[in-house]
């Protein structure tokens, strides 16, 4: 079975919108229900056709709510306490009881009463309009999407991502190629994310040329290509989220770095990963890093992503991961900044500032939490990797603190090293947590341990110029 391809409505089908357009406008300010009545009474095209570009037609439309005081709700209860009132004193009078306004707008806030509002287009725009929602329509049972393009693919994967989609792009002979999917439907038929992959068709349209084929619910597949009518003419959207525009903003106002949206994207293994943005400070410009915000995940979709950067041994990236997401088990050792509603862009810039130093195990003081019978333990159970820790020196001692107290210290060799650069450390960022159990303990050191098992927390130091 070949692809399915939308029915286009084209420019012979003008004359018959245009009589659908007069037919509306004498309408304006009627009652939804009037136009519902009214959509039966259009028979100048195909009943299918002129479906289609009535359905356009109202999204474009409003319904007004009645501006009158008291509201209809508080009137009808009114008028019928009334008339209960005076049918119990046998003096019902129904002009009486409705008043000089009569029963007019008393219903006038249900939904088939609102005043319809048009904004009623030219015959092109509408057409085109129709067109737009049959192709929306096309994908709307779609659980995966592969698209072919050539130019301005930044705006299409854009798109993607900020509807939590999942997308890998890989350069072909063709031009670009991309795997555009959901995370549910990797699990489940799904028809959650049509209106998303809809969402991109404006996208599409600015692109050089493009073939679109998606993967229906039901097998099937349905193809869009260059030519397709599926943007309205000139439309022109900027695609940004608040999350990555609230960054943006917060970089500027910090002051002393710049900032670019859509960088090169990076490729490795044929797989192209587009960063969201490149920052610099602005007193070395030719120094800079990619930020990578991560939204949406599933573990393999992540890990395999996150894999790639950690390939590419880029030492000029920093990941921004939603703590929300609790994908904290599937992070690489990267740099990660994690974010809980809005990202901290003090914090991320610092961690640009600050190259990282990684403890090895031979660093700490295995046993210090071994040793104890105490809270470190219950502390060290709410430590996750990329929580924040503070290095403090305390009795000759170095230890790692959460905010309740101390979960870690560090070995004699490993304190003697970062005692005296405790003051230039910007930063401790947990990596993992390793387990350490008794029986994996020589004596004599064994019979000194408090507890059978125990974590250690292992970090990575942020350390500032001197």
């Amino acid at each position: 079975m070949g692809d399915r391809r939308p029915h286009w409505l084209g420019e012979e089908a003008l004359p018959w919108v245009e009589a659908v357009i007069e037919h509306a406008r004498r309408l304006d300010g009627e009652p939804w229900r009037v136009w519902t009545r009214a959509r039966e009474d259009l028979v100048v095209a195909p009943a299918g056709q002129i479906a289609l570009v009535l359905d356009a037609l109202e999204e474009s439309w409003t319904s007004s709510r009645p501006l009158s005081r008291p509201p209809p709700r508080e009137r009808r209860l009114a008028i019928y306490g009334a008339a209960a009132r005076a049918r119990r004193e046998g003096t019902f009078d129904r002009a009486r009881i409705l008043g000089p306004a009569g029963d007019a707008e008393l219903f006038a806030d249900l939904p088939s009463e609102r005043r319809v509002r048009l904004e009623v287009p030219s015959a092109q725009a509408l057409l085109a309009a129709a067109n737009l929602l049959l192709a929306r329509r096309a994908l709307r049972k779609a659980s995966s999407v592969r698209i072919v393009l050539y130019g301005a693919a930044h705006g299409v994967i854009r798109i993607a991502q900020l509807r939590r989609l999942m997308c890998v792009a890989r350069r072909s002979e063709d031009g670009l190629t991309l795997e555009i999917t959901g995370v549910f439907a990797l699990f489940r038929r799904t028809s959650m994310y049509g209106r998303a992959f809809a969402s991109m068709l404006s996208a599409l349209a600015a692109c050089d040329a493009f073939v679109l084929r998606a993967t229906l619910a039901d097998g099937g597949t349905v193809r869009l290509q260059t030519g397709d009518p599926i943007a309205p003419p000139g439309a022109a959207a900027t695609f940004d989220s608040k999350l990555e525009a609230a960054f943006a903003r917060d970089v500027a106002a910090l002051g002393g770095w710049g900032i670019l949206r859509e960088p090169e994207p990076i490729e490795v293994d044929g797989v192209l990963v587009f960063p969201d943005f490149a920052v610099w400070r602005s007193d070395d410009p030719a120094t800079s890093w990619l930020v990578e915000i991560v939204g949406f995940w599933t573990p393999d979709y992540l890990r395999a992503k996150l894999d790639r950067l950690a390939r590419a041994g880029r030492s000029d990236l920093v990941l921004v991961i939603d703590r929300r997401l609790g994908c904290a088990e599937v992070v690489p050792d990267l740099p990660v900044i994690w974010f809980d509603r809005r990202i901290d862009a003090a914090a991320v810039l610092a961690r640009l500032s600050a190259p990282e130093v990684r403890l090895g195990l031979g660093d700490y003081f295995l046993d210090f939490a071994g040793r104890r019978a105490d809270a470190i333990h219950a502390r060290l159970a709410g430590v996750k990797p990329g929580d924040s820790l503070s290095i403090v020196a305390r009795n000759g001692n170095v230890f790692l603190d959460n905010a309740d107290g101390e979960v870690a210290a560090l070995a004699l060799r490993a304190a003697g090293v970062w005692r005296p650069r405790i003051e230039r450390v910007r930063s401790v960022r947990v990596v993992s947590l390793v387990e350490r159990r008794a029986d994996g303990v020589r004596e004599p050191w064994r019979s000194r341990l408090a507890v059978e098992r125990w974590l250690v927390p292992l970090v990575a130091i942020g350390v500032g110029a001197s």
